[in-house]
């Protein structure tokens, strides 16, 4: 039997006194202080766990008796005293004793001792019960910081400190329900400390400021120890806050002046409004890696790394149907209400495949097209584009999709470096600031040499990095979102007339780092996203920032600015 006399209960501590009685040869002090001859015949009794700072305590012991007799203290460790010290057992062979730990005269340094405790009982013999001191000295619980402030990932890392001289044993016995850590209970070795990581889950919240306390028992004081976590849920995720979550891609309904996000850890689907002050979220329980918007706005459909497609209704955001792929989409698209064309990396290369919306039905393209990386469908069209982002030539991939066909495909041959669809569909704008006229497919011609009809061209500058582009037909206006080579520190939006490419305005955005921010990392700033309002008075801007942490996915932002 093993029983533990210590100042808490605490589970670590039971842990280690286990383990280390159980799996190691541990010191055992003589007491040869006592000069009594040992009789021959004994008995094993019970065995105890004692903790150097327990003080005092009481214990009742087996005499392991019959019947009546005498009893008398045999042998006993020098720093325990015991009262009584002998007696007489009237049929109970139990006796309870009261111990009191001297501290003074314990001669051992930390760590765990066993120590003999005999009674000499009459016509019984030596009853020998065995003493498990264990030694921590005077630990000292601390950590660094004792106030913790979580960021926009709501992850970190807490710490505590044993900066006494002992053994800390500690645990946590009370903590807020949104926080998860790692570590929950320990041992810290004298001026040693351990570090783990934390987790909040904001789901739920209001948007305001939250703390929470977490409660942590331990062998260095009569009084728990407190560590104060406070995080802030923003107010608005488009006016400037820092969003969790890994941007994956985003897309915009016109009629619901609504921009759609997707994110991956955590796996959401958001709905950021014009008149709502935070986005409506569509936890996912899978994890995500591409979105797709119909042309009719009516469906979102989400790519997933299991092998399948789901669709949502656009304005209630209610799920509609579950597909099973036979590829992991990599991007995917609307041919129509009724289809989805997406690229799959299969058999080392990628494939065009298309899912029927109605009777979940995909058909693989016959021949393959490596490298390709996105879809575009062309507005009014039966028509998908697609290019080879980071080739030479990038090229021109014009897919007829009459009939939900995949393999009716012209390339043509030509360096885009990037492009984006007129609202109208009649135009290709290109990062190499060229604009061509979109081509109809021509049957029977697989690869074009030339480029499509030039339709004009735009200069905002050379060495330029476009990162996006978007066309409002309404207002007559084409912005570019673009970035002047390694200088990453300022992200610039062009708004030019759409019909002569003439500039008329240059916005530009170097936000400062936030407080948070390390001194001396690299601060950049990159534009992913543009989407004028309706109205054409707003533009909806998506930018992505580096973490503090660079093995943390970067951050995002998503806000409004004024164009009118």
């Amino acid at each position: 039997m093993k029983t533990f006399y210590a100042k808490k209960n605490i589970s670590a501590l039971r842990n280690l006194v286990l383990f280390s009685v159980l799996s190691f040869a541990v010191v055992s002090c003589s007491n040869d202080f006592l000069d009594t001859q040992m009789p021959s015949n004994y008995i094993e009794g019970d065995s105890i766990v004692v903790m150097s700072d327990i003080g005092s305590f009481e214990y009742e012991f087996d005499m392991q008796s019959a019947g009546p007799g005498e009893w008398k203290l045999f042998q006993f460790p020098i720093w325990l005293d015991i009262s009584p010290k002998e007696g007489v057992l009237n049929g109970n062979s139990r006796v309870n004793f009261h111990f009191t730990v001297n501290k003074q005269e314990m001669y051992v340094d930390l760590g765990l001792y066993t120590f003999p405790l005999i009674f000499d009982v009459e016509n019984v013999g030596l009853v020998e019960n065995t003493v498990v001191l264990a030694n921590v000295g005077e630990p000292e619980i601390n950590d660094t910081p004792s106030e913790i402030t979580a960021d926009y990932t709501f992850k970190g890392q807490y710490q505590l400190v044993n900066s006494g001289h002992g053994i800390l044993i500690w645990q946590v016995v009370n903590k807020p329900e949104c926080l998860q850590l790692d570590v929950t209970e320990g041992v810290l070795n004298s001026h040693e400390y351990g570090i783990w990581d934390y987790s909040i889950d904001p789901s739920g919240f209001d948007p305001g400021e939250y703390s929470g306390q977490v409660e942590i028992q331990s062998n260095a004081s009569e009084q728990n120890f407190t560590i104060n976590f406070n995080f802030t849920i923003q107010e608005t995720g488009y006016y400037g806050g820092y969003l969790s979550g890994e941007y994956l891609d985003a897309g915009f309904s016109k009629s619901l002046n609504q921009v759609i996000v997707l994110t991956r850890e955590p796996n959401n689907l958001l709905f950021f409004k014009a008149d709502s002050s935070d986005a409506d979220t569509v936890k996912l329980n899978k994890i995500p890696r591409c979105l797709a918007l119909s042309e009719d706005e009516q469906t979102v459909a989400v790519g997933f790394s299991d092998a399948s497609v789901s669709t949502f209704e656009t304005q209630s955001h209610t799920l509609l149907m579950n597909y099973s792929l036979n590829a992991v989409p990599n991007q995917i698209e609307f041919g129509s209400e009724n289809s989805l064309y997406f690229l799959a990396w299969t058999d080392y290369t990628t494939f065009l495949y298309t899912l029927n919306l109605q009777n979940g039905l995909t058909k693989r393209s016959i021949g393959s097209n490596n490298g390709l990386s996105t879809l575009k469908k062309v507005p009014g069209k039966d028509l998908i584009l697609s290019t080879r982002k980071g080739w030479s030539p990038d090229g021109l991939f014009v897919f007829d999709i009459t009939n939900e066909a995949v393999d009716s495909l012209n390339e043509y041959w030509s360096s885009l470096n990037g492009f984006w669809l007129s609202e109208n569909g009649e135009r290709l704008f290109t990062g190499s600031q060229n604009v061509y006229q979109i081509p109809e497919y021509v049957p029977g011609q697989a690869w074009i040499m030339n480029s499509p009809p030039v339709a004009g061209e735009f200069n905002i500058g050379d060495g330029l990095k476009i990162n996006d582009m978007v066309h409002q037909s309404s207002a007559g206006k084409l912005f570019i979102a673009y970035e002047e080579g390694y200088y990453r520190s300022t992200t610039y939006i062009k708004q030019l007339n759409d019909q002569n490419y003439t500039i008329q305005k240059t916005y530009e955005a170097s936000p400062a780092p936030p407080d948070f921010y390390p001194a001396g990392n690299t601060w950049w700033v990159e534009t992913l996203k543009l989407f004028p309002s309706p109205n054409g008075e707003e533009l909806w801007i998506i930018r992505k920032y580096p973490a503090d942490d660079y093995e943390l996915p970067d951050m995002w932002t998503i806000e409004r600015i004024e164009i009118n």
